[in-house]
Parts: structure tokens; sequence; C-alpha cells
């Protein structure tokens, strides 16, 4: 079997420098959150607003947190399926649930140091802007988390 080439050489590829990138991906954050409205309230008043009763306990036990984490690490989602309560969310339930799970990553990453953290909190970050405005507009907690997560990414690229 040979491998064919697509004809293109390495200097026709285009590069991006990390800079660069790193310098886009936080002026999207921040036109985002100019849109969403709201006085900021805790994430539990948003979760005791979206879920149910039975929702926040289980979102809040020990063991939520990594379950959550791998679940959205491995399939791109935040509904567990194994879990009754859990397994059909909706956009704002969705939205919120990642919310929480963001502050979380972003605590670990500033604790710990953990990379790990972080880029699970980016991809998470990536998850929850792909909800139409619509959704994201009226969720105040999640303007403060991703401001603590440009806090996290501008001492990270200001340490290089």
């Amino acid at each position: 079997m040979t491998l064919q080439t697509s004809n293109r050489h390495e200097q026709d590829i285009p590069s991006v420098s990390i800079e660069d990138s790193l310098v886009a991906y936080q002026a999207k954050i921040k036109s985002v959150m100019q849109k969403i409205e709201g006085d900021d309230y805790s994430i539990r008043a948003a979760l005791e607003q979206y879920l149910s009763a039975q929702q926040m306990q289980w979102v809040l036990s020990e063991q939520a947190i990594r379950r959550l984490e791998k679940r959205f690490v491995l399939r791109s989602d935040l509904a567990v399926k194994g879990e009754p309560l859990m397994k059909n969310l909706t956009a704002d339930q969705a939205i919120v649930v990642g919310t929480f799970l963001l502050e979380v990553l972003n605590s670990e990453c500033e604790k710990n140091q953990d990379l790990n953290s972080l880029n699970s909190a980016v991809r998470l970050t990536d998850y929850l802007l792909s909800f139409p405005i619509v959704h994201i507009r009226n969720k105040a907690p999640l303007k403060r988390v991703l401001g603590d997560l440009l806090n996290i990414l501008e001492a990270l690229s200001n340490e290089q």
C-alpha cells in the first residue's frame, strides 16, 4: 500500500501561531460574555432554578463531577446515560450543569496546576458556546465562570 500525497508542500499549508490562536479564542469568549445579561448569581441558584431536587442532589454528589467529566471527555455530551436523572437534559439544563462542571474544572486547574482539567475546561467551553446565544444569554453564572477561565489562560500565557 502506498500513500498518496495531496500535491501540497509544507510551505503551502497555512500555519497559525499559538499566540494568535489564544488571542482569537479569548476574543471569542469575551464577545459571548458581553452578550450574557443579568445580575451575577451563584451557580447553586442556577442549578436550583433548572434542575429537580433529585437531579441537584446527584450533581452535587462527590462522584458526579468525575462521571460528568468522563462522560464529556469521551462523548462530548453531559447527559449521563447510565443515570436516569441525567440522561435527558434540556439545553438550559445542559448549560447550567456544564457551567457548574466548568467552575469545578477551573478551580482544579488553579489549585493543582492541572492541565488535564484545563484541557477539559477548554473543550467544555467550546461545547457551551456552541449553544445558540438565546440559551446562553440569561445564564449569568456562565459569564463569571468564563471570566475565570480567561484569567487562567492569561496567567498561563504570561508565564511563557
